[in-house]
C-alpha cells in the first residue's frame, strides 16, 4: 500500500436485489401500458364530444343568422309597405301577421318585436310604433 490509501472489500450477494429491480421494471412497464391506453381513451372520449360541442355551435350560429337575415328582410319590407301606402299603419301589418301568418299572439305583432330588439332602427333608422306600443317603455 502506497501512502495513505485504503482499500476495503465488500463482498454482498446481489441476486435478490437484480431480482427485485427486474420485478420492479416488470411493474412500471405494465404502469406505463396502462397509463398509455388511459390517455387514448381518455383523449378520445373528451375530444369527441368537444368537436360535437363546437359543430352544435356553429350550426346554431349559422341559424340565427340566417333569422337575424330574414327579420331584417321583413323590417326593411314593412319599412317599403309604409312608405308606398300599402298599408296606412303598422298595426295592419301587425295583424296580418298575427292572423294570416301565425305570428305568436304573445309577442304582439312582428313590428312591436322587431322594435323591441331594436332590428327596426337598425335597418329602417326608425321604430314602427311608439315606446310603450306592445313593447316596453
Amino acid at each position: 500500500m502506497a501512502g495513505n490509501d485504503i482499500n476495503i472489500r465488500i463482498g454482498a450477494k446481489l441476486d435478490g436485489l437484480q431480482r427485485d429491480i427486474k420485478k420492479a421494471q416488470g411493474s412500471l412497464t405494465r404502469f406505463a401500458d396502462f397509463a398509455e391506453s388511459t390517455g387514448r381513451d381518455l383523449s378520445t372520449r373528451l375530444s369527441l364530444p368537444i368537436l360535437g360541442v363546437g359543430a352544435a355551435a356553429v350550426t346554431s350560429f349559422a341559424k340565427f343568422e340566417k333569422l337575424e337575415l330574414s327579420l331584417k328582410a321583413l323590417a326593411e319590407e314593412a319599412r317599403m309597405m309604409l312608405d308606398e301606402g300599402v298599408v296606412t299603419t303598422p298595426a295592419e301589418i301587425d295583424l296580418c301577421m298575427l292572423m294570416g301568418a301565425g305570428w305568436p299572439m304573445h309577442l304582439g305583432g312582428i313590428l312591436p318585436y322587431l322594435d323591441r330588439e331594436g332590428i327596426s332602427e337598425a335597418v329602417t333608422g326608425k321604430r314602427f310604433h311608439e315606446k310603450g306600443v306592445a313593447s316596453l317603455p
